[in-house]
């Protein structure tokens, strides 16, 4: 109706293989129209959509790219962990701008959001994170003292979390090794858990996503 196709095909063999996984998609399965299938060259590998070409030898290099993961509503089997913990791996600075860390459900994403890097890095060193978000005037105080207490907490991690408050619409996560992932709906992905003992509280695989898209630029 509006002269338009937006189309995500799986290559993922564990995932939807060959099927329309964009947001909102149909999930339309393409198999039956494969027609060949191209071997790529023996230098060349692919890590978690990255392409990785040898060079010289044992020496490699990035070349490439932008890679998309698509939540679909309900989905299961998420966490900050399988999203960005192998791709903020070694990175000693990280910027994270989400305008929409006001709820308490929000600081509680961002504190398992600073666990999950304090875990992946090594115990002796330190992670410097700078937050952007924003809040109405009337309630930016307790989005401070929020914040606050946040910052105290997460430095046992090893974590130098700073935060500011300015008003921009974009969401990402921009790290010093040359990642910027840009989040859809920020950090803020998962579906409100049910009753009072809910797996999902303590293990975010067992929770329910939110539609969104989470694309990874390589600069």
């Amino acid at each position: 109706a509006k002269k338009a196709v937006d189309i995500y095909i799986s290559s993922d063999k564990n995932d939807r293989y060959l099927k329309d996984v964009s947001s909102g998609g149909s999930e339309v399965n393409f198999k039956p129209f494969l027609k060949k299938i191209i071997s790529l060259p023996q230098d060349v590998k692919i890590e978690e959509g990255e392409f990785i070409r040898n060079k010289k030898g044992s020496e490699k290099s990035l070349e490439t790219l932008t890679h998309q993961k698509i939540l679909t509503e309900g989905q299961k089997g998420i966490s900050y962990q399988n999203l960005f913990a192998h791709r903020l791996k070694g990175s000693k600075k990280i910027i994270l701008q989400d305008p929409y860390i006001r709820l308490q459900h929000q600081f509680q994403n961002l504190l398992e959001f600073c666990v999950m890097l304090g875990n992946n890095k090594i115990i002796e060193e330190k992670l410097e994170i700078e937050v952007i978000s924003w809040n109405t005037k009337e309630f930016l105080e307790h989005s401070r003292s929020s914040f606050d207490e946040l910052t105290t907490s997460v430095a046992e991690l090893g974590i130098d979390l700073t935060f500011k408050f300015e008003k921009h619409h974009d969401r990402f996560i921009e790290a010093d090794n040359g990642l910027k992932i840009i989040l859809g709906r920020g950090l803020d992905i998962f579906e409100k858990t049910v009753g009072r003992f809910s797996v999902g509280e303590v293990d975010q695989t067992w929770r329910k996503c939110k539609a969104c898209e989470i694309t990874y630029v390589k600069k």
